[in-house]
């Protein structure tokens, strides 16, 4: 995730994540196809917790899930590639 959504995510109080550092690199043919493009500062979002329990949890099928309060804040970011559906 952005350093930008983790300083909203810690803001909000959101709970079920951690966050520590992750190395991102760019292969040759996306130097050759964007090469205008900076990349903004990227931060390894790690779920901790179990769903339905925090805003940020793994399920037992493996899917992220997200309390109501976590997807109204990531809904303010670009989460256009997502496949959300309701958790039940």
């Amino acid at each position: 995730m952005t350093e930008n959504l983790k300083k909203a995510v810690l803001e909000t109080g959101l709970t079920g994540v951690d966050f520590d550092y992750v190395k991102i690199s760019v292969s040759y043919e996306f130097k050759q196809l964007y090469p205008a493009t900076v990349l903004p500062t990227f931060t390894w979002m790690k779920i901790c917790r179990k769903a339905g329990e925090d805003d940020f949890g793994i399920s037992d099928r493996l899917l992220l899930i997200l309390s109501m309060k976590a997807y109204n804040l990531l809904s303010l970011f670009n989460i256009s590639a997502a496949d959300v559906r309701d958790y039940i």
